[in-house]
């Protein structure tokens, strides 16, 4: 029962700090909005700057066959790669150095001996060399090739039965070879027209589809997190020992402080970001209902609960008030952009993209935009309540551990 009394009390007197604030507090909320809104603005212009780049792909062909020769023309020229797709016929070391002067996608090879493997039934393969600044181009490049290796492998199969029957009523070997050409030739244009080379899958990009709703409420995130930031900063005192001393003979312990101070923050910091939103959806115009309003600020609490657990941990940890500080900025930064707020997810490596589903920041700006931007009509709150439960466990045990040191 003293504990919740110590708990309210300081409550009390951190809405009394804030109180004292009101002249100098409005001017450190608004710094961050005025540096958050520059760099959207500067996000906005580069994601809206070139958003159909072709996809530049090299064609090493060392085999030098009429097959190999007819095939790269059929392909160069079929509209089933798409759009933004070019070939480009090269050498090796031409090719080498596309990729190292960043002007090719990927390149391809024809292998020597391409055409007589195939034609005798053994395997073959068509080498990809991927550039490694262009990671999502060359991923795209490897779907082609495969594409292209199965049309491939279905005309060899049916050239392979038609060899097996020709045999027997074409004695000329010129005269089959040149009849097993028209054939694989037509087998292989028939398979490619079929269908589409690549396929056709729908994949919205926020990012470039609706660039400015998908950075509004990125500056939005940004700004909620910051402001949380800096008022729990705000409400920070470093006690003297003496005082300290005192504090603890009357039963105070650091825990309650803190939760005191993560409440305050947690509810100060919610007013603002519901004001700043009322005010963002006025020029967004986004059609929500109250079932939406209540997923959103069921996220954002989820969120900035689990962000003051770790601000507090932080500070239960470290004791030196600068390296504190420190440490807590460049984390808050640090889970800014592993969000894609800053920077869309889909321009991460591959290795990392498979990570984000753990962190928090990220599932809560994901889940946000999905309200928002894709009218999602549910949410996944699991893993916030997961990692809300798990830091108030570190913290008490963190807190315990912590007390016991001191006696």
């Amino acid at each position: 029962m003293q504990s919740i009394k110590h708990y309210f009390m300081f409550i009390q007197m951190n809405i009394r700090q804030i109180k004292r604030k009101w002249l100098t507090l409005p001017l450190l909320l608004l710094s961050p909005t005025i540096i958050v809104g520059a760099i959207v603005m500067l996000m906005i212009h580069l994601m809206t700057a070139d958003e159909q780049t072709t996809i530049d792909i090299g064609v090493v062909d060392q085999d030098q066959s009429m097959e190999t020769e007819t095939m790269i023309q059929f392909l160069s020229e079929t509209s089933q790669l798409g759009p933004y797709i070019q070939l480009h016929t090269l050498s090796e070391q031409d090719a080498d150095k596309g990729i190292e002067a960043n002007e090719l996608s990927a390149y391809i090879v024809f292998p020597d001996n391409f055409t007589d493997n195939l034609y005798v039934g053994e395997s073959v393969t068509l080498p990809v060399i991927g550039n490694t600044q262009q990671q999502v181009q060359s991923n795209i490049v490897k779907e082609l090739i495969d594409s292209v290796m199965r049309h491939i492998n279905t005309s060899q199969a049916n050239i392979l039965l038609i060899n097996r029957y020709a045999k027997d009523f074409i004695d000329d070997k010129d005269v089959r070879n040149d009849y097993l050409f028209d054939q694989f030739i037509s087998f292989f244009m028939y398979a490619l027209s079929k269908g589409n080379v690549l396929t056709n899958e729908e994949m919205v990009n926020q990012a470039t589809a609706s660039t400015k709703d998908y950075f509004g409420v990125s500056a939005l995130f940004i700004l909620h997190t910051f402001w949380l930031f800096i008022v729990y900063q705000l409400l920070y005192r470093e006690e003297t020992k003496r005082l300290a001393n005192r504090m603890k003979l009357y039963g105070v312990k650091e825990i309650q402080q803190m939760l005191a101070r993560m409440t305050v923050t947690f509810g100060f910091g919610m007013l603002l970001i519901i004001a700043a939103f009322l005010g963002f959806n006025y020029f967004f115009s986004f059609t929500l209902d109250i079932e939406d309003y209540k997923r959103l600020f069921m996220m954002l609490s989820l969120y900035s609960i689990v962000y003051l657990q770790l601000l507090a941990l932080i500070e239960m940890i470290l004791s030196s008030p600068k390296l504190r500080l420190l440490i807590q900025f460049v984390f808050s930064l640090l889970i800014i952009v592993i969000s894609g707020a800053i920077i869309p997810t889909l321009y991460f490596p591959s290795y990392i993209q498979n990570k984000l589903e753990f962190i928090f920041s990220y599932d809560a700006l994901y889940w946000i935009q999905e309200i928002l931007l894709n009218e999602r009509l549910y949410a996944d709150y699991m893993m916030g309540f997961i990692y809300s439960l798990s830091g108030m466990i570190l913290l008490m045990i963190l807190s315990n551990g912590k007390e016991r040191l001191k006696r």
